[in-house]
C-alpha cells in the first residue's frame, strides 16, 4: 500500500498546514460556506504533498467517539496494483474505513448485503462502482448518529485513471451537497491538473514547505564533516525551488562524492545541477559509459514492467536470466555477478547503476489491507524513487532500450520482460522443458507464473520469436502451479475473480481472461486440448464457453468476438452458469457496450432471464443505473415489461435503487406501447412504492407526471375519437339528405 511507503518527517516537519487559515477553515465544520468543503493541495512533483497529508492525519485516528470527525484517506498511486490508481479502488477503501468505524449501520445498507450475499452475488458487488458509491453514499446520508462527520483525505489525485478523475470529483461533490457539510474533502494534485470549477481553498505547497526543506537538508547532512555543512547546506536550499525530490538526488550525489572530493568541488558540483528535474535525470543518465548503460537499461526495464514491485531477491533472479531462449541452463546466468552479491551490495549496485533513480524500499509491515486481507510481512522492493523518475524513461526511450520507433517503451519494457518470465519457467524450448521438469525454481518463477500472461497482452509480441506451441503445452500441464501462485503473489479478490469459473485448471480460461488474445489463437490453433474447448471439463462446463465467458466478464472484445466465431461456443452463447448468469448478462453487468453488440450478432436472447440476483439483461442494467446500456438494449428489442422471478419489472428495480434518469427512460418506453406503469410484484409493491419508501422524490415526480400525461392523453384520445365519429356521423347525415 502507498500509504505505508511514505516517510514521516523527523522532528516537527509538516507541520505549518495546521496554522494555515485555509486549513482550519476546512476543519471547522460549523464553517457552512461552499468552500470550505474542499481543501485542494497544489505542488510541483517531488515537493512532499503525499507526506503533508500522512503527516497531517497521525493523530487521526479514530477512538470510537461519534461526536468526532471521522477520517478516511485513500493514496493513489500510479504504479501501485489496480486498486491504487482507479476509482474502484478508492470507493472500496473509502467504504470499508467507514463501515469498520460507524455503528450501527444503516438497515437499507445491511439489507442490501444481506440480499447481496444470499444471492451468491458478493464478488461481483465488491468490483461495482455503482454499488459501492451507493453503499457509501447511503451510511452517511442516512446514518443514525446525526452528529456524524467525515473529513476524507485523497492523496496524488494525478495519479488516478485520468479517465476515473471526472467520476471520483463527481460523485463526492454529490455526497458533499447531498450531506449538507457532513462529508469535507482534503486532496492533493500537482500543479498542472485541471480541476472544474467549483467553490473551495487551495494550497501551494511551494509557498510554505521552505522550513521542511531545511530541515530535511539538516537531517540528511548530519554527520558529515562541519564545514561541508556550513558550506553546501545553504546552497542545496537555496537551489532547490521547493522540492523534495530534487535535494533527495542532489544529496545522493553529494554523499556519494564527499570522501574523494573538496569543499569546493562539491560546491561547483551542487552549483552545475540543473534545477529542473527532467533535465537532472538526463545529466545522471548521459553520465553513464556504454557498459553502465547496458546495465541500467536492463534494470529499468524490470523495474518499468513489474505489474507488482519485484522484491530485491525476485530482481536479482530476473536480472541474471538470459534473454535468449535458445541459450543452455550452463550459459543461462549472465556475467554481471548479480546472483553473487548479498542484498546489500546489490542496493548499492542498483543505486549507483541507476544513478539514484531506483531505491529498495522496505514497506511498513501492515496486518491488512483496505479489505480486511491479512498481509504478513513485506519484503524490500525495487522501485523508482517517485513516479516523476517513471514518467521521464517512458518519455525518453533511450534509457530503457526501446529502439523500436514503432513501439511505445511501456511496450517494449513488456516484451523483455515476457522474455525473461519464459526463461525463468524454462519453457522456451521443449528440450530444456523436458529435461529440467519442475519449473518452479527461483524466487521470480512464482512471479513469471503469475503475469507472463499479462506481460503477453501488453506487449503485443510477434508470436514467431518464441516457441508458442511448446510454452502452451508446458503450462497446460502446470495450471494448478499458476493458480496456487495466483493465490501467493496477487490480492486475494484478484485471483478468486480470475478463477472463479476455472475450477477444471485450464490455461485457455486464464489466457482469456488476461485479454491476450494472439496467445488464445495459439492456445486454440496448436494445443492438444483443441478437443477440450468443444468438451465438457470436470466442472462439467465446457472449456471454451468459460473461457468463452471470463473474456466477458472481464471485457476481452477481441476475444469474445474470435472464440464467438467456434460454431460449439456460439451455439451456447445464452448459456447460464449458477449465480453469475448468462454472457449478456455480465457484459450488462459490467456495462461495456461494445460486448454487448458483440453478444448481441452472435444470438444472444436479449430476455433472457438468468439465475443471476437481478433477472434479464434489461433487468441488471437498470438496477445498476446504466443509462445508455438500457438505451441500447430497448433499441435491440427488448421488453420494457418484462418480469424476473419475483414478478419485478425493469421499472421496479430503477425505482427501488433510486436510479432517475433509467426510470424516466423505461418510463417512457412503458407508455409508448400503452403499457401500464402500476405492475405490482410478488410483494403487492409498484415502482411508485418503492420510490416512496426509499425517498426519491424525482422518481415519484417522473412517475406521477407520466401517469398523468398518460391519463390526459388517453382521455384526449378519447375525445378525439367521440368528436371524429360526431363528425363522420353528420356527415352521414348530410349525404343522405
Amino acid at each position: 500500500m502507498r500509504h505505508s511507503e511514505i516517510e514521516i518527517p523527523e522532528g516537527n516537519g509538516c507541520q505549518w498546514l495546521s496554522i494555515t487559515p485555509e486549513f482550519r477553515q476546512w476543519k471547522d465544520f460549523m464553517d457552512i460556506s461552499p468552500e470550505s468543503n474542499w481543501l485542494i493541495v497544489r505542488g510541483k512533483p517531488g515537493s512532499g504533498k503525499s507526506t503533508l497529508l500522512k503527516t497531517s492525519t497521525l493523530h487521526d485516528e479514530f477512538d470510537g467517539d461519534i461526536s468526532k470527525p471521522l477520517t478516511l484517506r485513500h493514496y493513489f498511486a500510479a504504479n501501485g496494483n489496480a486498486d491504487e490508481h482507479n476509482s474502484i479502488g478508492m470507493f472500496r477503501a473509502l467504504l470499508y474505513q467507514l463501515v469498520k468505524a460507524v455503528r450501527p449501520i444503516s438497515s437499507t445498507f445491511l439489507k442490501k448485503i444481506r440480499e447481496t450475499h444470499a444471492l451468491g452475488d458478493w464478488d461481483r458487488w465488491v468490483t461495482s462502482a455503482t454499488a459501492l458509491k451507493d453503499a457509501f453514499q447511503d451510511i452517511i446520508t442516512h446514518s443514525k448518529h446525526p452528529e456524524l462527520r467525515v473529513s476524507v483525505y485523497l492523496d496524488a489525485l494525478d495519479e488516478c485513471n485520468k479517465s476515473d478523475v471526472r467520476e471520483v470529483l463527481g460523485f463526492l461533490r454529490s455526497v458533499v451537497s447531498q450531506t449538507q457539510g457532513k462529508l469535507r474533502v482534503c486532496m492533493s494534485t500537482r500543479n498542472d491538473v485541471a480541476l472544474p470549477r467549483f467553490p473551495r481553498h487551495e494550497i501551494c505547497m511551494e509557498d510554505h514547505n521552505g522550513t521542511d526543506i531545511e530541515r530535511f537538508v539538516s537531517h540528511e547532512m548530519r554527520h558529515m564533516n562541519p564545514q561541508y555543512q556550513a558550506e553546501i547546506q545553504p546552497l542545496i536550499i537555496e537551489r532547490a525551488s521547493n522540492v523534495f525530490l530534487w535535494v533527495k538526488v542532489v544529496l545522493c550525489l553529494v554523499t556519494e562524492n564527499e570522501l574523494h572530493e573538496s569543499v569546493e568541488s562539491l560546491k561547483a558540483m551542487v552549483k552545475e545541477t540543473p534545477q529542473e528535474l527532467q533535465v537532472l535525470f538526463q545529466k545522471l543518465l548521459d553520465s553513464l559509459n556504454e557498459v553502465e548503460r547496458v546495465e541500467s537499461v536492463r534494470l529499468f526495464q524490470l523495474v518499468l514492467s513489474a505489474w507488482i514491485p519485484l522484491s530485491l531477491s525476485q530482481f536479482r533472479h530476473a536480472y541474471t536470466l538470459h534473454l535468449d531462449s535458445d541459450a543452455s541452463p550452463a550459459t543461462e546466468h549472465s556475467s554481471s555477478g548479480y546472483d553473487a552479491l548479498d542484498d546489500e551490495h546489490l542496493k548499492n549496485r542498483i543505486y549507483v547503476m541507476s544513478k539514484g533513480l531506483l531505491e529498495v524500499r522496505c514497506r511498513e509491515p501492515i496486518e491488512q489491507d483496505t479489505m480486511g486481507e491479512p498481509i504478513i510481512s513485506r519484503e524490500p522492493r525495487v522501485e523508482v524513487i517517485h513516479d516523476t523518475v517513471r514518467d521521464f524513461l517512458l518519455s525518453h526511450r533511450q534509457y530503457v532500450g526501446a529502439l523500436d520507433l514503432l513501439a511505445s517503451p511501456e511496450v517494449m519494457c513488456h516484451q523483455q520482460m515476457l522474455s525473461t518470465c519464459i526463461q525463468a519457467l524454462r519453457v522456451g524450448n521443449l528440450e530444456h522443458t523436458q529435461k529440467e521438469g519442475s519449473s518452479l525454481s527461483g524466487p521470480f518463477s512464482g512471479y513469471a507464473y503469475g503475469f507472463w500472461m499479462k506481460h503477453a497482452a501488453a506487449s503485443d509480441t510477434a508470436l514467431s520469436d518464441y516457441n508458442w506451441p511448446s510454452f502452451l503445452r508446458r503450462c497446460e500441464h502446470s495450471t494448478a502451479d499458476i493458480v496456487r501462485l495466483y493465490k501467493r503473489d496477487l490480492s486475494r479478490r484478484d485471483w478468486k475473480q480470475s478463477l472463479q469459473l476455472n475450477r477444471d485448471n485450464d490455461l485457455l480460461v486464464l489466457i482469456s481472461a488476461s485479454g491476450c488474445t494472439s496467445l488464445v489463437r495459439e492456445h486454440v490453433k496448436h494445443c492438444p486440448c483443441l478437443e477440450k474447448v468443444h468438451s465438457l471439463g470436470p466442472s462439467g462446463y465446457a472449456v471454451g464457453h468459460r473461457a468463452f465467458y471470463q473474456a466477458v466478464k472481464f471485457g476481452k472484445a477481441e476475444i469474445v468476438g474470435f472464440l464467438g466465431e467456434i460454431r460449439a461456443i456460439r451455439a451456447k452463447v445464452n448459456f447460464c452458469y449458477p449465480l453469475q448468469g448468462t454472457a449478456l448478462y455480465s457484459a450488462c453487468y459490467s456495462g461495456n457496450e461494445e460486448i454487448i453488440r458483440k453478444l448481441l450478432s452472435l444470438g444472444a436472447d436479449i430476455d433472457r432471464l438468468s439465475n443471476g440476483p437481478y433477472g434479464s439483461a434489461l433487468h441488471v442494467a437498470s438496477a445498476l443505473g446504466r443509462d445508455s446500456t438500457v438505451e441500447l438494449l430497448l433499441h435491440n428489442g427488448a421488453l420494457p415489461w418484462i418480469k424476473n422471478a419475483r414478478l419485478m419489472t425493469p421499472l421496479h428495480l430503477a425505482a427501488k435503487y433510486g436510479r432517475t434518469s433509467v426510470a424516466r427512460i423505461l418510463a417512457r418506453a412503458l407508455l409508448q406501447v400503452g403499457h401500464k406503469l402500476d405492475d405490482e410484484d410478488d410483494d403487492k409493491h409498484t415502482a411508485l412504492s418503492y420510490a416512496e419508501r426509499g425517498g426519491y422524490t424525482n422518481i415519484v415526480s417522473t412517475l406521477e407526471t407520466s401517469v398523468t400525461e398518460r391519463a390526459y392523453e388517453a382521455s384526449r384520445q378519447r375525445t378525439l375519437s367521440i368528436v371524429s365519429i360526431e363528425s363522420d356521423l353528420h356527415r352521414d347525415i348530410q349525404t343522405s339528405n
